[in-house]
């Protein structure tokens, strides 16, 4: 029966598949990603090539842990080429010297086709049930952390708006709020700080005077002190202040 070869470059996140024939002749070359899903799909395309194939990775654990509990549920055969085998043999094409996925894919394949010293992998029954059950656990366990975070973040009245940022999901929109804290309006009243700082802008105090709690408190006695004879400044007054001198601000 004919074999063909498919080489896979280890990633932690993604891989990358090549496939040759007897003849070297590229099958199949395309990324994959590192999960089950994508994993599956990519077995099953490569099952529809014609002849046996024969798998290869450059990693016999870490990155390449589910691929291979999905491959010896799938009775697939597995060897090993060592990572040092693939340095030496990528010098020997066409811009060797530079590493790509694709490449190394590709020479991964080649020195599976063309060398028969490769030790193939093999796992214990026991070892492969723990370790898909494992991986399986572990699959659940992520998906209810999601679904967990998604429903506490949407449960917060910042999520709408947030979520309408480009690239702002769940995940990231949750990290933002750990990061920069309470953002409702609604939870109390909105000081110019607070305001100040929903609009990213950088805090500012007039000497003298400085909110607390929501209110603007007059200065006491270890703040700045009031010229002997001179009258409180009101709200009103302390605001057109602000908006027509720079005088006594300081930026923190």
């Amino acid at each position: 029966m004919n074999e063909a070869w498919l080489g896979v470059d280890v990633g932690k996140e993604f891989h990358w598949a090549h496939a040759l024939d007897a003849s070297g002749t590229e099958l199949l070359s395309r990324r994959v990603e590192n999960d089950e899903a994508s994993l599956c799909a990519l077995i099953d395309e490569a099952l529809s090539l014609p002849g046996e194939i024969v798998w290869a990775i450059d990693q016999p654990g870490g990155g390449a842990t589910l691929l291979m509990a999905l491959l010896w549920e799938h009775d697939q055969r597995v060897i090993y080429v060592p990572g040092l085998a693939v340095d030496r043999a990528r010098e020997a094409y066409r811009g060797g010297e530079s590493k790509t996925d694709q490449r190394d894919a590709r020479v991964i394949a080649e020195q599976a086709r063309m060398r028969a010293d490769l030790a193939e992998l093999a796992p214990e029954e026991e070892a492969l049930a723990e370790l898909a059950g494992e991986v399986l656990v572990l699959k659940v366990r992520l998906a209810s952390l999601d679904k967990e975070i998604a429903s506490r973040f949407f449960a917060r009245p910042e999520a709408l708006i947030l979520a309408s940022l480009p690239g702002m999901g769940p995940l990231l929109g949750s990290e933002f709020l750990v990061a920069v804290g309470d953002l409702s309006l609604r939870e109390r009243r909105p000081t110019r700080r607070l305001r100040r700082s929903c609009a990213g802008l950088p805090r500012l105090r007039q000497e003298g005077w400085q909110e607390e709690g929501g209110k603007e408190a007059h200065p006491g006695p270890h703040r700045a002190r009031q010229t002997k004879g001179q009258r409180p400044v009101g709200d009103a007054a302390r605001r057109n202040h602000l908006r027509t001198s720079s005088q006594g601000l300081t930026f923190l």
